[in-house]
């Protein structure tokens, strides 16, 4: 039987802002808050192993998803467990055993190199240093940076910082790493570079992988299977090949 690492049941989100519309001694007097449904009574689960494409619209609530599986927002209502784990209590075997890459927020410090910045990462991991140097080797060959590893990060190009903050990502060797539009604004190169990365990470470390994308082509290539989500409701859940067969 498939090992279930992520467990959503009846999962809902709800955010509140104030009424940008009226005067501001109206806001101020008499507040007016508009209720926004990002996620709507949504239940799924992803199997061990597997990596799943989120897909939608812009403001159909992918990141808002992301962001309840990683812990960085709590539900408004429902269950959920990633790996035995609450996300929101973000204790610290839950934080170990993750990844995020967002792709418009690089997390890389700009004023060092992409080798000064994984060691510290393998401290603060507590990943042993031969094993951490071999780990690093191995990626950088993998994505074609290793001549870049002792560059100042803000010398690099858009596609080789990615590529660095995928191998920051993955040399704590994660249980699940969870991906938000990472190959956005990235040319053609990186991007094949990253997906047959992925393809790779998941095929020898089982590596679970959670991922958003507008480009059908990282999801096509990358996943295999698909949850389909509008206005913060799940439409469709299936594997990549029943996907393809119809549409």
């Amino acid at each position: 039987m498939d090992e279930i690492v992520i467990d959503a049941q009846n999962l809902s989100k709800v955010f509140y802002h104030f009424d940008s519309r009226l005067p501001f001694i109206k806001r101020f007097l008499r507040p007016h808050q508009i209720m926004v449904q990002a996620v709507q009574d949504v239940s799924f689960t992803i199997k061990k192993g597997s990596i799943v494409g989120f897909i939608g619209s812009n403001g159909a609530g992918k990141s808002t998803m992301i962001k309840m599986l990683t812990g960085t927002l709590y539900p408004s209502s429902g269950k959920l467990e990633v790996n035995g784990e609450i996300p929101f209590e973000r204790s610290i075997n839950f934080r170990k055993n993750i990844s995020v890459v967002v792709g418009n927020k690089l997390q890389l410090f700009q004023d060092v190199s992409a080798m000064d910045y994984f060691q510290l990462i393998g401290t603060l991991y507590e990943v042993e240093p031969s094993i951490l140097q071999e780990r690093i080797l191995e990626l950088s060959n993998l994505l074609d940076v290793t001549d870049q590893l002792y560059q100042q990060v803000r010398t690099l190009s858009l596609g080789q910082k990615m590529k660095m903050e995928f191998i920051a990502a993955s040399i704590t060797s994660p249980e699940i790493l969870f991906l938000d539009e990472p190959t956005i604004g990235l040319d053609i190169q990186a991007k094949k570079d990253i997906r047959e990365f992925l393809r790779k990470m998941n095929e020898e470390w089982q590596t679970t992988i959670i991922l958003t994308s507008h480009d059908m082509d990282d999801i096509s290539s990358v996943c295999d299977e698909v949850i389909v989500i509008d206005k913060g409701k799940i439409l469709l859940q299936e594997s990549m090949d029943i996907i393809l067969s119809k549409f």
